[in-house]
């Protein structure tokens, strides 16, 4: 069975290092977190808990890391040689590299993982492979606004979007469409 839920919520994270959490994200009455459960589209920690909740309830539960996207690997980081990234004049793209953007990389068997830049120098890119949110233990409070069981075309809908995002986390919130990612 797959239910329609909307959540309201404040979301802290908090890594190892800090002493206090930080709000990341809200999400209101006005612009709610739905999904639709069963379809594997929330970290399943968020919707184990918030599946089990009812319309009006409050909630206030953490997920940790090794529950969510792991611990953070510092192992993750490389040094790319610039030059693998330079259009065929030898030069860089700006609108495309620079410090905090996240772009693709393909390994030698065809897998495309996503890397964030964390600094460019004169011959190499150092690339983070650590998911954003790895190491942190995330805090939701908030409440359920609505549950109530998915219609066909929500459930049509929600797996068009998965298909459109690459699943859990694959737009990073820039689908066209909205992606309804990880909670």
């Amino acid at each position: 069975m797959n239910d329609f839920i909307a959540v309201e919520y404040n979301l802290f994270i908090k890594s190892k290092d800090d002493e206090d959490e930080t709000l990341i994200e809200q999400r209101t009455e006005e612009q709610p977190f739905v999904f639709i459960t069963n379809l594997n589209a929330v970290l399943p920690p968020f919707e184990n808990v918030v599946a089990n909740m009812n319309k009006g309830d409050k909630m206030d539960f953490y997920i940790l890391p090794n529950e969510a996207f792991g611990e953070y690997q510092e192992d993750l980081i490389f040094d790319l040689p610039i030059d693998k990234f330079m259009d065929d004049n030898g030069f860089l793209n700006p609108e495309m590299y620079f410090v905090g953007n996240t772009i693709g990389l393909t390994d030698k068997e065809g897998h495309v993982f996503n890397a964030r830049i964390i600094n460019i120098k004169e011959n190499v890119i150092t690339v983070d492979l650590n998911h954003p949110k790895a190491g942190v233990t995330m805090h939701f409070v908030g409440k359920i606004l609505e549950r109530r069981n998915a219609s066909q075309q929500e459930i049509q809908d929600a797996l068009e979007v998965s298909r459109h995002c690459g699943g859990c986390g694959g737009c990073h919130g820039n689908c066209k469409d909205g992606c309804h990612g990880c909670g």
